[in-house]
């Protein structure tokens, strides 16, 4: 009898492997990629001022009277004051160093670093030169991007999942099979692409009565990327 009941659990075991085995869905998993175009309709770049003197308290009032007079360019070409905002700010003092001797202290450099961002792409080039020539003696990491890029977004997930589809169904032909409904998707990956546009050093008045400087922002990328599973049928 227990030999019997042994042999019946066995063979209850086996049907419902079996049963589990049929029920589970053949599948195919693809990555699909999409992109959409957005103009840049936002600029920032950064403008650092240096100075340097003999003593500490000198070097912090000439980069506070420069870094005023930038300000006042910049809101004077069209940035507003909440565009304008301090990065970073120091204070260092300046070395000599000569062989076998100690380091000798010869001034001190003060360094305001500022972000602006531009209101409209179309004063980039304005904002750049009133930098450029009211006390800037760096600018750089120049960016563009659009803030607006839900409708975008939309776009490149639509892409996205055209280009799974199209990649499912060229696998499920190649195995002899038919594609059927989505089981399963997730997006990962998806991320407006800003363009950095790195600029060298800018000397004040030098340039002065210069033709403004061109700045085109150009289209930015915006990209979605789906993991989707279908079932093969």
């Amino acid at each position: 009898m227990k030999t019997q009941w042994t042999l019946l659990l066995a063979a209850a075991l086996l049907a419902g492997t079996c049963l589990t085995a049929d029920a589970a869905p053949r599948t195919v998993s693809v990555t699909g990629t999409g992109t959409a175009s957005a103009e840049a309709n936002q600029a920032e770049f950064t403008v650092t001022v240096e100075t340097s003197a003999d003593t500490q308290q000198a070097a912090v009032a000439e980069n506070a009277a420069r870094t005023r007079a930038l300000r006042t360019a910049l809101l004077q070409t069209g940035a507003r004051l909440d565009q304008i905002t301090t990065q970073n700010y120091t204070v260092n003092p300046i070395y000599t160093y000569e062989d076998g001797r100690s380091p000798k202290r010869v001034g001190y450099r003060a360094a305001n670093q500022i972000q602006v961002r531009v209101p409209q792409t179309s004063l980039t080039g304005f904002l750049i030169d009133a930098a450029a020539e009211n006390g800037a003696t760096r600018i750089d990491s120049l960016q563009f991007r659009n803030t607006e890029a839900g409708p975008y977004h939309t776009q490149a997930i639509a892409a996205a999942a055209a280009d799974a589809r199209r990649q499912a169904e060229a696998l499920a032909a190649a195995l002899g099979a038919s594609l059927g409904p989505v089981l399963s998707v997730s997006e990962s990956g998806s991320a407006p692409v800003y363009y950095p546009r790195m600029m060298l050093m800018s000397k004040a008045a030098d340039g002065a009565g210069r033709a403004v400087t061109p700045v085109e922002g150009g289209p930015q990328e915006v990209s979605a990327v789906l993991q989707v599973t279908y079932e093969l049928i």
